[in-house]
């Protein structure tokens, strides 16, 4: 026999009807039955194609896409499985202000009983978990190239782009490093290597959070290329190697590292 549930979260099946995109956080009115309660779409598990009813992560659903999501209100209220019960088991999302619908759900199944601290202190949340999480395939986009070819402007243009389509990304820049982890290495071959040998490391750890990483460094030669390849691995690490002619690196000069050197036989220019 199915017992009646009482919470204040379930998981439930959710067409989005409206022209806005859904992103999880947003606060709505839930209508179950007779009694309206407000929430919000705290995760979206996944898209559902309704071609091939084949799930995939997705930050979001647009207008008419269907996707499994985690549903939070902010009281308890009584329901039952869709399958169960139809009636106890479907909902209307309202916008809040309008007080128009925007969605409709139907609840999959009772959310497991939470976990107390203690029960939950040796849970480990995996990169998978976070990335279904987010709705992306974390990776490192690495341009490289010497001083001045354009690489920093691109990897915040990709992140602008991407933040812009509700991803989460961030830019880890080898200018940037210099100014903290990696303040004590020279300008040289050497340092540059050694600054993208540390980046590595810093750039795995964004992807194993979840996080796309736009990178840009000058990547010396291929050895510390190679290396960082090996350290992100290299189903998640795409180099994108700039190669604008010298003399439009050279007026660019960011670092001013062109103007230093002229007039010098100088072999730390990259």
């Amino acid at each position: 026999e199915n017992v009646t549930a009482s919470d204040t979260r379930f998981d439930a099946t959710v067409v989005w009807m409206a022209e806005t995109p859904l992103l999880p956080g947003k606060v709505f009115d839930f209508k179950l039955g007779s009694k309206t309660v407000s929430g919000s779409l705290n995760t979206i598990h996944s898209r559902i194609d309704v071609n091939t009813l084949e799930k995939h992560p997705a930050p979001g659903l647009e207008s008419n896409e269907i996707g499994l999501t985690e549903i939070n209100l902010d009281e308890t209220v009584c329901f039952d499985s869709y399958k169960d019960n139809r009636a106890t088991g479907s909902f209307i999302i309202l916008d809040r202000l309008s007080n128009v619908t925007v969605g409709a759900g139907m609840i999959d199944c009772v959310q497991q009983p939470r976990r107390t601290r203690s029960e939950s202190s040796n849970i480990i949340v995996t990169k998978e978990e976070r990335a279904a999480r987010y709705g992306q395939k974390p990776a490192t986009i690495m341009f490289v190239g010497v001083s001045g070819s354009g690489k920093s402007t691109l990897a915040h243009g990709l992140e602008r782009r991407l933040f812009d389509r509700g991803r989460v990304s961030t830019v880890l820049d080898g200018k940037t490093m210099r100014l903290g982890i990696s303040k004590d290495l020279a300008h040289d071959a050497e340092g540059r290597a050694e600054n993208l040998r540390r980046s590595a490391h810093i750039a795995r750890f964004l992807n194993d959070s979840g996080v796309i990483c736009c990178a840009s460094f000058v990547a010396p030669n291929a050895d510390s290329r190679e290396h960082a390849i090996r350290v992100i691995g290299k189903d998640n690490c795409y180099i994108i190697y700039l190669n604008p002619p010298m003399e439009v690196c050279i007026q660019r000069d960011p670092s001013g590292l062109y103007a230093a050197a002229e007039g010098t036989e100088s072999s730390n220019i990259p």
